[in-house]
């Protein structure tokens, strides 16, 4: 389903709050030589004898860092919500990509921006960053208090683009995902349009991501049958997470699937 719908009262649920975030617990992957930082938000009233869902959120290329707290700049309020923890019990990871990296193969991202119909993932090398969000994966789904058939993935800007990579990697890891004012690669999808529900957000006048990065991946998902939709904001530029946080209905549809 293909929307666009204009901003309006429907924010008010989902704009910033000022929320704890001392309950995003710090940790840290250490493997070999290489650490991944991330914060972990556990549900209200967690018993490891339950089975949750588990969501990882990919931040933009502003919130890189060593600090393990800048990554929650955007979203992380959304899973404070009251409402939302009640609702939805739920794990929530956000990892946080250090500078200078990318969630993605910079290739890819280079290749993109000159011709979105490029190449293949096989010429894909993953960022050492990439490799390491491999690892907290799948260190996670050996968790005994862990859904594996329910794992979300949510993504912005640079995050967006990591969903999409993301995916074509591990086409049977996620349920759903949201990748907003990102971009992938469209021979790709073929590999993860069967499997994974995405829900695609865009602003309509961004001036970071090209939108036609979304409309193009939608047209292209929509042609292989994937559980697609897309919603575009008009007069949004590169900040369309804050009214995509807002959409009605989004956390709702995510833990549908």
């Amino acid at each position: 389903m293909k929307r666009i719908i204009a901003l309006s009262m429907v924010l008010l649920p989902f704009l910033a709050f000022s929320q704890n975030h001392e309950k995003y617990l710090s940790k840290e992957l250490v493997v070999g030589r290489d650490t991944l930082k991330y914060r972990i938000l556990y549900p209200e009233n967690f018993c490891a004898c339950e089975s949750y869902p588990v969501v990882f959120f990919l931040h933009g290329s502003g919130e890189r860092g060593g600090d393990n707290q800048k990554q929650l700049t955007w979203g992380a309020d959304v899973f404070l919500d009251s409402t939302f923890r009640k609702n939805h019990p739920a794990i929530v990871i956000f990892p946080q990509c250090p500078q200078g990296e990318r969630w993605f193969d910079n290739n890819n991202y280079e290749a993109l921006r000159e011709d979105i119909e490029r190449t293949e993932m096989s010429d894909i090398q993953q960022s050492k960053v990439s490799i390491m969000l491999d690892n907290l994966i799948d260190s996670t789904q050996k968790w005994t208090y862990v859904d594996t058939d329910r794992y979300y993935i949510v993504g912005l800007s640079m995050g967006g683009f990591g969903i999409y990579e993301l995916l074509s990697r591990r086409p049977d890891t996620f349920a759903a995902a949201v990748p907003i004012c990102g971009g992938g690669v469209l021979k790709d999808a073929k590999r993860y349009a069967e499997n994974v529900s995405i829900w695609i957000f865009h602003g309509q006048t961004d001036d970071v991501v090209n939108v036609e990065y979304s409309r193009k991946m939608y047209d292209k998902l929509k042609s292989l049958g994937a559980d697609v939709q897309y919603t575009e904001f008009p007069g949004v530029t590169h900040n369309s997470w804050t009214p995509a946080f807002a959409t009605e209905g989004l956390m709702d549809w995510i833990f549908s699937k």
